[in-house]
């Protein structure tokens, strides 16, 4: 247990929070990590409060996925506070995160930023201000399937440009400010470089992170284009006669963004996919346990929330439209896939066996690098 002095304004905060606060428990139903390090926010808080220091393990170990927030009867924003705290133990305690993974994940971000693992399509800055970020995860499982992807965006929107490039995130959750300022102005000089307006993305985190810091930019997602297009060829009804259901996952990137899960929902239902919800979904949805880089600084506890989000779908397959979550979704005893596999993975849909196949580290890294060289071939 490493713990770390706090100072006024935080503990000012928290003993707000704390006379809020109805222990009504409401927020515990779907977290693992409160219901680790407490039996109710309110006695966390006050015990925060009468020690002055809080176990540094607890805001690491919080997915930032606001789902307490949303089912909070009193409005109480626990997401801000741990990542407050993320942002506070970084800046004064920064010897006490190393443990934590935070090596791993500056590891991640030096190679993701690095010229060996991003690039963008050249050649093509005036014939459209329209860019597709596929984003880090997707590019690790497939490059094949980012490139379909890109292809069918390159035939509704043609000179659609493509950058491979991190947005940060990680650095971002980690609680590290400066450092993430650094990274995203690198994404944003090669979108001004490119002169993009628009942007489509296809990770949820990316669509966050750009949402948030590029308020001049547009930024909207793959599964809006797709619905307000044609359908790619041969996806029209195409799994009508599979007679096998999926559990559809909403990543808690997107918890209020109604347009994307609607938009998904549209093109499962015109690709004949039989799908069925999650008791929580949409707005409360529950995060895949992966969020805000908990499965590097509390690798048990993700896993187990990995392991029961997996359990409680309704089905044994499990379809959700961030990578991420599909990797993690995974890790128990049910199969997820990504809703690109279903549209662009054909050895997926010949076999009938809809699981993804698993990549260590360096493939992962090795399918970046293939990506990178593809699009510098473009």
């Amino acid at each position: 247990m490493r713990k770390i002095s706090l100072s006024e304004d935080i503990l000012k905060r928290v003993d707000t929070m704390s006379k809020e606060c109805i222990a009504c428990k409401k927020c515990m139903e779907n977290c693992i990590m409160l219901d680790e390090y407490c039996s109710s926010p309110k006695e966390l808080f006050s015990k925060i409060i009468r020690d002055r220091e809080i176990d540094i393990k607890i805001p690491y170990s919080c997915n930032l996925c606001n789902l307490c927030s949303e089912v909070c009867p009193r409005d109480i924003n626990q997401k801000e506070l741990y990542l407050e705290l993320r942002r506070y133990a970084f800046k004064n305690h920064k010897k006490v995160i190393m443990p934590l993974g935070y090596k791993v994940v500056k590891f991640h971000q030096k190679n993701s930023f690095s010229r060996f693992f991003s690039a963008s399509s050249k050649g093509v800055e005036d014939v459209s201000s329209t860019a597709f970020i596929p984003g880090c995860s997707l590019m690790s499982y497939s490059p094949e399937m980012v490139m379909k992807t890109y292809k069918y965006l390159q035939n509704i929107m043609p000179g659609i440009k493509i950058i491979l490039k991190c947005c940060g995130n990680p650095t971002h959750t980690m609680g590290d400010e400066k450092g993430f300022k650094q990274y995203y102005s690198q994404l944003d000089h090669e979108i001004q470089k490119l002169k993009v307006a628009e942007i489509i993305t296809t990770c949820p985190n990316c669509f966050i992170s750009i949402k948030k810091n590029s308020p001049n930019l547009k930024i909207t997602t793959v599964w809006e284009k797709i619905n307000e297009s044609i359908i790619p060829d041969g996806l029209l009804n195409k799994y009508d006669n599979v007679d096998i259901k999926f559990s559809l996952h909403d990543p808690c990137p997107t918890r209020y963004e109604g347009n994307t899960q609607g938009a998904v929902r549209e093109i499962i239902k015109k690709m004949g996919i039989k799908m069925e919800e999650f008791k929580f979904s949409k707005g409360q949805t529950v995060c895949c346990g992966a969020g805000a880089m908990v499965g590097v600084t509390n690798n048990k506890l993700a896993t187990e929330h990995m392991s029961k989000r997996a359990a409680d779908a309704p089905s044994d397959h499990i379809l959700t439209y961030c990578q991420t979550c599909a990797e993690s979704l995974s890790t128990g005893e049910k199969n997820a896939v990504h809703l690109l596999d279903l549209m662009f993975n054909e050895e997926m849909f010949s076999n009938l066996i809809f699981q993804q196949k698993k990549s260590n580290t360096a493939e992962k890294w090795m399918n970046r690098y293939k990506g990178k060289r593809r699009i510098q071939k473009l």
